[in-house]
């Protein structure tokens, strides 16, 4: 009895001693991997209110928001620009220590409210993904003047609004398609599952021309709805043109200049409410 329990014993060291060694060379792989690339760390915001009722998964207080900003500033980040981030990953263009970049999905109008002001006091930069529909819509209740069209509590950025952010060179604007942010038959940028390859591309190319049709700018930013899409989307907008494309998995980017494929899988870490700021980034450190 005495043997088995001995043999016992020694077969579990064993086994254990194999999956610490196979968890430390993996860490040690992706380590490998990893080294000698530069950690990039893309936030994703959606909506911002100044009421605290209103809060939640997608939509966070301006104090928290502002408590982000405070965060980056005295932790030594420095927000930069997809500008900055592609002349780096095409031609090695220096980035400072602790790059990140702050997006704003969907276009809400609650942006230009409460967020654009924070980023002109600390100085920082932001992408803005707006919906082509959306933009459109509100557009069309501007010139109407209707009463709600600038309602923080729910409205979406206008073309004259656009055009303000634009011209302070601190926001640069990305396509989140013209009308594909919905989860009906079609996912986001998702192929439907009878369509062809063929049919998918034309329907995104579609869309995204119909989003180009209607805003007054050009850009190559482009970032999925819901973090949706399909093995054939990344190809599709590289020939439409696009150089940097964010997607929604919550993971931290490391990237070169060697192979910048990683320009069109842009990791994001969504900022959720009714967490603070020193919790929120130590999770994703």
């Amino acid at each position: 009895m005495k043997t088995v329990y001995t043999n016992l014993v020694i077969v579990t060291i064993f086994v254990g001693a194999y999956i610490l060694g196979s968890f430390g060379a993996a860490v040690s792989c992706m380590s490998n991997q990893n080294s000698g690339k530069v950690p990039l760390l893309v936030l994703m915001y959606h909506n911002i209110t100044a009421k605290p009722a209103l809060r939640g998964k997608y939509c966070v207080t301006v104090q928290e928001f502002e408590n982000d900003l405070k965060y980056l500033q005295n932790n030594g980040y420095t927000p930069i620009s997809v500008k900055q981030l592609t002349a780096f990953a095409h031609n090695s263009a220096p980035l400072p220590d602790k790059p990140v970049i702050i997006t704003f999905d969907d276009g809400y109008g609650s942006f230009y409210t409460y967020a654009y002001p924070l980023l002109e006091k600390y100085d920082f930069k932001a992408v803005v993904n707006n919906v082509g529909s959306f933009t459109e819509k509100y557009t069309d209740l501007e010139e109407q003047n209707h009463p709600d069209c600038h309602n923080p509590d729910y409205c979406y950025l206008t073309l004259s609004e656009i055009t303000k952010l634009q011209e302070s060179g601190r926001i640069e604007m990305g396509c989140h398609t013209y009308d594909m942010h919905s989860l009906g038959k079609r996912k986001g940028c998702g192929r439907i599952k009878s369509e062809s390859p063929e049919a998918y591309e034309t329907a995104l190319a579609e869309d995204i021309a119909k989003y180009r049709r209607v805003m007054p700018y050009s850009t190559s930013i482009f970032a999925y709805p819901y973090g949706i899409y399909s093995k054939e989307s990344p190809s599709i907008l590289r020939k439409l043109g696009f150089t940097a494309v964010f997607d929604c998995t919550e993971r931290m980017n490391y990237i070169d200049d060697k192979n910048i494929d990683w320009l069109f899988n842009i990791h994001r870490y969504n900022r959720p409410s009714g967490i603070s700021s020193e919790s929120f980034f130590a999770k994703i450190q």
